[in-house]
Formats: structure tokens, sequence, C-alpha cells
């Protein structure tokens, strides 16, 4: 999920903003499952993904990023998923 999370902020659409707050739920949810599990990914202190994360992470307030994890990680596994699928129809407002 978390290269879900890249990949739409990355992606930019259907307006910058939004697909980092998109990014950033998903990255919450992505992260709320890792650590459930005990696992611990190799792109959280990877060069080149800290620098897309702050590339994303620049397009919104640092409020509302914030705001979008929080909600992110606070989704349960089934909530997480139903996200996932949203986003990638392009049918998350």
């Amino acid at each position: 999920m978390m290269e879900l999370a890249f990949a739409v902020g990355m992606r930019g659409e259907p307006e910058p903003g939004l697909a980092s707050l998109q990014a950033a739920q998903l990255g919450g949810a992505a992260e709320s499952l890792q650590n459930a599990i005990g696992f611990s990914s190799w792109m959280k202190t990877h060069p080149i993904t800290e620098a897309m994360l702050q590339y994303i992470r620049s397009r919104v307030d640092e409020q509302s990023w914030e705001e979008a994890l929080a909600a992110g990680r606070a989704l349960t596994e089934e909530q997480a998923m139903a996200l996932a699928y949203r986003v990638g129809e392009g049918t998350l407002s």
C-alpha cells in the first residue's frame, strides 16, 4: 500500500494538493498496517523515497498533511483496503 501512496502522490491527479492528501491517507494506513505486523519497510529510509515524500508533502500545508496521515492511521484494515480501491478507481475526493 505504501507503493500506491507514492504512486498517487507523484501522479498529482486529479489535482496535486488532493493527490498529496490521498497519498498521506494511504501512507498512514500503510504505516498502521505495517506496525501491526511488525514490518519495517526499506522505503522509510531510502533517499529516493525520502525525496519523493518531501515533494508530495510540499504541495499541502503541514496541518492538512498531518490530519490526512492521522485519518489514514485510524482506518481498520477493511477501511484501508476500501480507501486503496477508491483511490485506484479515482472515486475519492
